[in-house]
C-alpha cells in the first residue's frame, strides 16, 4: 500500500469513529421512538410523490441506456468494487 492510501483509509477510519462515538447530535424530540418514528413516516409520505418518483426513475433510466450504449458492462468492475 502506498502511504497515501493507508493515510485515506486512516482518515476513514478517524472518521467514522468520531462519527460513531458524537452521534448525530440532535434533540431527540418528544414522545416514544415508536411516536417518532410514526411522524417521521407520515412526513416522509407527505413529500414523496408519484410524479416527483417517476422523475427520479426516468433519470436513473436514462443514465441506465447511456451507459448501455457507451459499452459499460455490468460484470465489468474495478479493483474498488465499483462498476466501471
Amino acid at each position: 500500500m502506498t502511504n497515501g492510501r493507508r493515510q485515506a483509509i486512516g482518515v476513514g477510519v478517524a472518521l467514522v469513529a468520531l462519527m460513531a462515538a458524537g452521534g448525530c447530535g440532535r434533540d431527540q424530540g418528544e414522545g416514544s421512538p415508536a411516536e417518532r418514528a410514526a411522524q417521521y413516516a407520515k412526513g416522509l409520505q407527505a413529500k414523496v410523490t408519484l410524479d416527483g418518483t417517476m422523475a427520479h426513475l426516468q433519470k436513473l433510466q436514462e443514465i441506465a441506456e447511456r451507459r448501455l450504449v457507451l459499452g459499460a458492462a455490468p460484470w465489468r468492475r474495478s479493483r474498488f468494487g465499483i462498476n466501471l
